[in-house]
């Protein structure tokens, strides 16, 4: 019997848990209508007020409030966290009822959790519109600040609304840059620049946040502008000091993502503000380079139109129409054909537009009707001499047998023999670091010196 009684004080447990909660499962749909006023009466003040310290303990919100109408005090607080029934119900219950029945009766409307949230930070966080403007019309302190040195617009997340920031800001809220231990509140700013309005950034901006504040992930405010198609917000960015040519953790400038959104009024607007349409990214490719791989022909046209180098070059060596060949986009080689791109030009290794896109039947038709020629010359295994002094960063890529394949490219495409097997050093048989990544046997592959 010893040994059955852990079992039976768990099981016990769990019933517990399951009667304290069972209100929450089947009674969410119409909170104001759902609770049983009748049985709340029935009940003796000792179980009512019982029920609202293990709803407390329980952190269950919906348990919490039936007490509370059932008679328990409002301001009974759990001893270890702090918690009332005003925080709970200001998290998940944002029936107006409610709200003003728990606010008649709380003696402290800014009462401070064990971690120094007030009902208002937590309205803030879960977006209970009912409760941010009950507390605000009663005098809620909106620059309140918890253990972390953290206000009330710092909890500012997904869920809260404009319309929620907005009556902070008007009634006083601040938000510091930085809280007691020196972390930089850039959530509140990326959220406003996302999905809080203009009206709400430009009050950031005056409160003295930057406006190339970066994010954890690698964006800046200008990238969210983009993926968001919101050009006020770009605009006024740029005239608060954002700059326009910021590169992402990819590498990628505005006028990149710019391009890739497919927008003409986009990529205008942001060369209006400033933007480089010879912008290189972290591939060295200008714009018209993604416009031409994503086979958009309109876009492509647009930049030439704006000043794009039709003959651009990227670190392989491909032109735009090569580039375009590559990937098989068929429409955006007839309009660079026909707007005056180099039909003979060839990359780095040599190879022509036939042999860079010649897989695609879609392409050699349209290179036929631009009038190239079906006669494929050999490819030149020398480096072409390229602007910027790209002449001897690139050296010959010589791709015949197995010592110049795995010089240049990786193992994994290399024969089973030519594999990974041992480890090797790198400057060994003269091997730089750089090509001394993949590792095999050296006797096997490279002559000795």
């Amino acid at each position: 019997m010893a040994r059955t009684f852990p079992y039976i004080k768990l099981l016990d447990s769990f019933s517990y848990f399951l009667l304290i909660n069972f209100n929450f499962l089947f009674s969410r749909r119409s909170f104001s209508k759902s609770f049983n006023l009748q049985n709340c009466a029935r009940m003796h003040v000792g179980d009512v007020q019982a029920e609202m310290v293990s709803a407390l303990r329980l952190s269950s919100p919906y348990c919490a409030v039936e007490a509370f109408l059932g008679g328990a005090d409002v301001n009974t607080r759990d001893p270890s966290t702090g918690i009332a029934v005003i925080h709970l119900a200001a998290q998940r219950i944002d029936d107006p009822e409610i709200v003003q029945q728990i606010l008649e009766q709380t003696v402290d409307i800014n009462l401070k959790t064990c971690d120094g949230l007030t009902p208002l930070m937590i309205a803030t966080k879960s977006g209970s519109r009912n409760w941010v403007f009950a507390l605000l019309e009663r005098g809620a302190e909106v620059n309140a600040q918890d253990v972390n040195g953290r206000r009330v617009l710092s909890k500012v997340g997904p869920d809260t609304g404009r319309s929620i920031v907005e009556a902070l800001l008007e009634h006083g809220a601040r938000v510091d840059f930085v809280d007691k231990f020196g972390k930089t509140q850039a959530p509140v700013f990326h959220a406003a620049v996302k999905t809080l309005g203009v009206k709400v950034v430009t009050e950031l901006l005056r409160q003295g946040f930057s406006a190339n504040l970066r994010c954890p992930i690698g964006y800046f405010p200008v990238h969210m502008t983009i993926f968001r198609d919101n050009m006020p917000m770009l605009t006024l960015l740029v005239e608060h000091g954002g700059d326009i040519r910021l590169h992402d953790h990819y590498g990628r400038p505005v006028i990149h993502l710019a391009v890739e959104s497919q927008s003409l009024r986009i990529v205008r607007t942001v060369i209006r503000l400033g933007g480089d349409i010879e912008e290189r990214d972290s591939r060295n490719s200008t714009p018209i380079f993604r416009a031409a791989e994503n086979n958009q022909s309109i876009m492509v046209a647009e930049l030439i139109r704006l000043g794009a180098n039709i003959e651009a070059r990227d670190v392989r060596g491909y032109t735009p129409i090569l580039a375009a060949a590559k990937r098989g986009a068929h429409r955006t080689v007839q309009i660079l054909g026909k707007l005056g791109a180099n039909l003979k030009a060839r990359d780095l290794d040599g190879a022509n537009i036939r042999e860079i896109g010649g897989r695609f039947k879609a392409v050699l038709e349209k290179l036929e009707a631009l009038g190239v020629d079906e006669n494929v010359s050999p490819a030149r295994r020398h480096p072409i001499p390229l602007p910027g002094g790209w002449k001897d960063t690139f050296g010959p890529s010589n791709r015949s047998g197995p010592h110049g394949f795995l010089r240049n490219r990786r193992c994994s495409r290399a024969p089973k023999k030519l594999r990974q097997e041992g480890p090797l050093r790198a400057n060994r048989n003269g091997l730089t670091e750089d090509t001394a990544r993949p590792t095999h046997r050296t006797s096997e592959i490279l002559p000795n010196k």
